[in-house]
């Protein structure tokens, strides 16, 4: 068995017709194009990470939105397509029991032709923080997301990445200790890091009840600060380990590796390898961790809540989030 993987980068704005390759887009039919339209638009929803980002262009759903995708045109599809699929944004990833010779000559064959452009870049979003919300009534609870910046892919990430296995990562992970068996005011909550080529993202998400919103984000505000001053080891031990474990799961997964290798490639001009990943996250101290959340705090967390909220819950969270500020 083999895995292919074809992947490419795309100057903003980042939109659905990324989603064709340019193989096939010059084949596609009026009619074909509309339908696959309509089928795409059924599929955009709402996420909480859409208020907590700002305007720029990564901030944009991949999927699209639904004015956009309603109004595309074949001409439209076409040309863009031909301006974003070039050669210096195109990486071709092949994995298994291959013939090197084969998949080079069939690359040629496919993409020879294929014009060299000029590489599609971003530059870094500014992290503005502050709070958003989107009432949606037909919900019976509220969604909530705490976001901050991280380093990009180049930058000193690892000590971010442990830090949110430590805070939120596993059912033994002081998020869900404190906020679910403690104080019963969520059954799910989770914590990662998103590191991208220009940016990057600290998470934590919850639902909870339209009455203990505010609740919610106090714990979870307490939480952060204790963790800015001190690091129980045996957490962070467990968080390093949790890290490293997903590393080598990672690479065991060949689809899932050769993603990682092109985006290194596209981020790093290099690809990382497994022992490089595992030394820089058995590197990360207890320090580097508590100065992870000490910078989250002074920089203000962003919120974003969604879902069946309580006028005063929302305005009592509203009115203390330059109290998460260390």
């Amino acid at each position: 068995m083999h895995s292919i993987s074809l992947l490419f980068t795309f100057s903003p704005p980042s939109t659905t017709i990324a989603s064709s390759t340019p193989t096939t887009i010059s084949k596609c039919t009026p009619e074909s194009i509309a339908r696959s339209c309509a089928c795409i638009t059924i599929s955009t929803t709402f996420h909480p990470c859409d208020i907590v980002m700002t305007l720029h262009p990564a901030a944009r759903p991949v999927i699209g939105s639904r004015p956009n995708i309603r109004r595309f045109t074949r001409d439209e599809l076409v040309g863009w397509v031909q301006q974003q699929f070039t050669g210096v944004n195109t990486i071709l990833a092949v994995a298994g029991h291959v013939d090197s010779d084969e998949i080079f000559a069939a690359a040629e064959a496919a993409f020879g032709k294929m014009l060299r452009g000029s590489a599609n870049v971003i530059a870094a979003p500014h992290y503005l923080g502050g709070i958003r919300s989107r009432r949606l009534p037909a919900l019976n609870q509220v969604h909530v997301i705490l976001g901050s910046s991280t380093p990009s892919l180049a930058g000193d990430h690892d000590a971010y990445t442990v830090a949110a296995a430590m805070l939120g990562e596993g059912m033994s992970s002081p998020l869900l200790e404190r906020v679910r068996e403690q104080r019963g005011l969520a059954y799910h909550a989770d914590c990662w890091t998103d590191v991208r080529a220009a940016y990057g993202q600290f998470v934590i998400e919850a639902s909870t009840t339209p009455n203990h919103l505010a609740e919610y984000a106090t714990e979870v505000g307490q939480l952060l600060r204790e963790l800015a001053q001190t690091t129980d080891p045996l957490g962070l031990e467990r968080a390093r380990n949790q890290t490293m474990v997903r590393v080598l799961g990672e690479c065991e997964r060949p689809p899932q590796q050769l993603e990682f290798a092109a985006l290194d490639l596209f981020a790093l001009d290099r690809v990382r390898s497994r022992e490089e990943l595992l030394a820089r996250t058995a590197a990360v101290t207890a320090p580097q961790v508590c100065a992870v959340f000490a910078q989250m705090l002074e920089a203000g967390i962003a919120f974003g809540i969604t879902g069946k909220i309580v006028r005063r819950e929302a305005e009592r969270v509203a009115s203390f989030v330059d109290e998460y500020r260390a």
